[in-house]
């Protein structure tokens, strides 16, 4: 090698240091952004809830239960949050598309309890399956308004569409009621709709409110209405009083009732005959598979997660105590907080609320986690529930920490189940302390043999069964 070579290779190398120093500064430089964004974020976090639980905000709530729902203070519009929905000024086109299409098989409408953008919940993915097995979905929207045409047309996925009908006046599923009037508009709209699109149908109802619509569609055009019983609905807090008279109806009158929980399909076997149980699942796919993702690598371990609804059923005097217990434990909590008074645990230093994530990002936050917690007040709505997310935190192969929920009871040789806050608190030592690999391969395995697929199928062959399809 000659010197000029050496010189050459020398100065390449004193290069290349040079350039691997920049890179170590700059991806310095960029983790400390991070940290003050994610330190930014746990404020805002902080601040919004400070807001949500502020006495402007609660009088707001309160009013807009009683009296705003005659003289309404605040503006309510639709807010739009999918990217890849078509837009509006679409709606149009996308109607004449379909009005040439004759479907091969019976179109579903899901008349549901929350809109398709919020929170991805069991209507979701039942929907995508018959989507899958080439269906047509129309998935209405909770709120209703004054449109300019008798409906308007989205498109959510391939073979999935989102359906806004026209109202008088505006119309939420959660505080109104569907009257003589509305319920003439409504049947209006779908007529059209139903013209328009060459619709043959069964209507999958998840919130009582639409009951009247459902059996008016059935009375006008034939369609099975099947009552996908999910939630004890008359148990929420500050339900309308209607809730609980629609539910009966749908539970005496529905051609097939599905349950997703114990109690709730013994209720409803005694009223109607054709109850079948399905049980809630996971998208295993999703939430087995590890992610590289270290979203809380600057959060001290072990980290102790939960995801989902932060509503009147969690249980803060719970996680007040434990993390109080527990100072050397991280709590992270992901969902949406409104409405919950968190007062006793939002300024513990060891405690976190990350907000809503989209449902696509939560395996990363759980890849992250050491245990997982369900901390829900043992109440009547909460004992008639079957928690999903025990498949999602199972998938992962993680311990789970749970309060004593009646159907989660059957499978207390994989998670830890507590009878009162001591035994939740010595069940969560005894979590972290786990090492056995078997035990997480059960889960694992247990997991992927409570799909939504298996679900879907159950609900499919039912149906066949019964020639509703």
């Amino acid at each position: 090698m000659t010197y000029t070579e050496d010189n050459n290779i020398k100065q390449e190398k004193i290069l290349q240091g040079n350039q691997i120093d920049n890179l170590k500064s700059l991806i310095k430089e960029k983790d400390e952004q991070i940290t003050s964004l994610r330190k930014a974020l746990a404020n805002s976090q902080e601040l919004i809830v400070n807001i949500h639980q502020s006495m402007p905000l609660r009088i707001f709530r309160t009013y807009d239960s009683s009296l705003g729902k005659i003289v309404p203070l605040r503006l309510k519009k639709k807010i739009q949050l999918s990217t890849n929905k078509i837009k509006s000024e679409n709606s149009s086109q996308l109607k004449k598309t379909l009005s040439r299409v004759i479907p091969e098989k019976k179109d579903i409408i899901f008349f549901p309890m929350i809109d398709w953008n919020y929170r991805w919940q069991r209507p979701h993915h039942i929907a995508r399956q018959f989507a899958n097995n080439e269906h047509r979905v129309f998935y209405l929207t909770p709120t209703l308004r004054k449109l300019d045409s008798f409906f308007e047309i989205d498109i959510l996925e391939e073979n999935i569409y989102e359906i806004e009908l026209s109202s008088p006046k505006y119309f939420d599923i959660y505080k109104d009621k569907i009257d003589d009037q509305l319920l003439k508009s409504l049947g209006g709209s779908f007529t059209r709709l139903q013209n328009e699109l060459k619709l043959d149908a069964v209507s999958i109802v998840a919130f009582p409110t639409w009951t009247p619509l459902a059996f008016l569609l059935k009375k006008l055009f034939g369609f099975k209405v099947v009552f996908d019983h999910v939630d004890a609905i008359p148990e929420f807090p500050n339900i309308n009083k209607e809730r609980k008279k629609e539910e009966d109806v749908l539970l005496q009158n529905s051609d097939l009732v599905i349950t997703s929980a114990s109690k709730l399909f013994q209720k409803a076997q005694k009223t109607n005959k054709d109850t079948i149980l399905v049980p809630n699942a996971g998208d295993f796919a999703l939430f087995s598979k590890p992610v590289l993702d270290e979203l809380l690598k600057d959060f001290q371990k072990p980290i102790i997660g939960y995801f989902g609804a932060i509503a009147e059923w969690f249980d803060t005097d719970l996680i007040e105590f434990v993390a109080k217990s527990r100072p050397n434990l991280t709590f992270v909590f992901i969902g949406d907080t409104y409405g919950s008074n968190l007062k006793k645990i939002r300024n513990l230093k060891n405690v976190y609320f990350l907000g809503e994530r989209p449902y696509i990002e939560l395996p990363k936050y759980l890849h992250c986690f050491d245990v997982c917690l369900i901390p829900f007040k043992l109440t009547p709505l909460i004992r008639s529930s079957h928690p999903i997310k025990i498949y999602e935190y199972l998938a992962a192969g993680k311990p789970v920490v749970t309060t004593k929920i009646p159907d989660l009871l059957p499978m207390n040789d994989l998670c830890y189940i507590a009878k009162d806050r001591t035994d939740f608190l010595e069940k969560l030592d005894e979590s972290l302390k786990e090492n056995d690999k078997k035990l997480i391969e059960k889960r694992i395995e247990f997991a992927s043999k409570n799909t939504w697929q298996d679900r879907f199928q159950v609900i499919y062959n039912q149906l066949e069964k019964n020639s509703f399809l």
